[in-house]
Formats: structure tokens, sequence, C-alpha cells
């Protein structure tokens, strides 16, 4: 590990000492000068319980003094409880992603995206091109696009994050005039579509 983890045996060097306070006030803020990340997001209880185990390899570890846990409770506020905010069970989180997983699948598959794999205009060849996920581009331009009155809007979008559209950084590799034949394309895509097969969703 890098940096090294310290030897919880040696008695020497600790930065906010060895007493379970100490210890408690290392796993909440972390120790930045030595890249110790904080354990903040861990409950209150179980960073107790790491204090205590941290403290079993020790030879003779110094004790709290009532003053020392007041001080604790003062920084900590722990007898108001804690809750962490913006947090969900990584159960729960899963759950989530991989719906949202397939709801993207479903939306990228979904018949209104159109296919241009036997188009032989200039545009859907630069399309084919450009595109690491074909699908999610015709998508993302035709079926639920942003907005974009000209050219140069056109440009600025795709070119905000070309990732997440499914585009390719070679983007930046096209002329003027190649940006003109795409953009061109996509809008008779979305013309032939119509607006019944656009929409935000």
């Amino acid at each position: 590990m890098n940096p090294k983890p310290r030897n919880f045996h040696s008695s020497e060097g600790w930065t906010n000492g060895r007493k379970v306070s100490e210890i408690y006030k290392t796993l909440e803020e972390g120790i930045v000068k030595n890249g110790m990340a904080s354990f903040n997001y861990v409950p209150p209880a179980d960073r107790f319980a790491l204090a205590h185990l941290v403290r079993t390899f020790m030879q003779n570890p110094p004790v709290d003094s009532n003053d020392d846990l007041m001080a604790l409770e003062a920084a900590y506020q722990l007898s108001k409880g804690s809750s962490t905010a913006g947090t969900i069970p990584v159960k729960k989180a899963t759950q989530l992603l991989l719906a949202e997983n397939g709801a993207a699948k479903e939306r990228f598959g979904s018949s209104r995206v159109p296919v241009v794999s036997k188009r032989d205009e200039p545009g859907a060849s630069i399309l084919r091109g450009v595109a690491t996920n074909e699908r999610r581009a015709l998508y993302c331009l035709v079926v639920n696009p942003l907005p974009a009155r000209n050219v140069e809007e056109f440009v600025k979008t795709l070119c905000s994050e070309p990732q997440s559209m499914g585009l390719s950084g070679g983007l930046a590799q096209l002329t003027s005039e190649e940006w003109s034949a795409l953009y061109q394309f996509v809008e008779r895509l979305k013309a032939e579509l119509g607006p019944e097969g656009r929409g935000r969703g």
C-alpha cells in the first residue's frame, strides 16, 4: 500500500494519539498530510468498534479520561445520533443502476431509432465513422435530440459530451463540410421520424 500503513504495535508516531477518542478523531477527519481518507461515512458505533480493534494490537494502550470523552462528545455531538445525507444501501443502489441500464437499453433499442447502416448518404457514412454506439447516437441525435437550430449549435452540442451520446473523439477531426453534411443528415432523419416519433423520453 502507498502510503504504507502504520505499525499498530508501535507506540510512536500516532498523529492524533492512541486513545479511543483520538483514534475516533482520526477516523472522523482522516489525516490529509498522510493521504488517509476520512471514514466519516461509517456509522459512529462501527468507528468506535474499529478504534477498539486497533487498540488490541497495542501494548498497554492509554485510557481515555472523562474529559477526553466529553471533548469527543462536544466535537462530534455523538449523543444526538447521526445520519449521512444522500446515501442509500448498496443493494438498493445496485437495483436502481440495473433498472436504469435496462431502461437505457430499451430506449436505445426502441423501434423509433432509425437504421442508417444501409444508407449511402454522406452524412450516414460520417455518422458511422464517429459513432462508438450507433443506436445510442441515433437516439440522442434523432429520437430525443437536444435543440440545435444551426450547424454551429449542433457542433457545440455534440462536442460537449460526445461519449455520453455514443460518439467518439473523432468528431474533432471533422471538416466544416463534414459537419454540415452530418447536420443535414440528422435533420432529414428527424423530419422522416416526425414529431410523433420524437420527444424527451
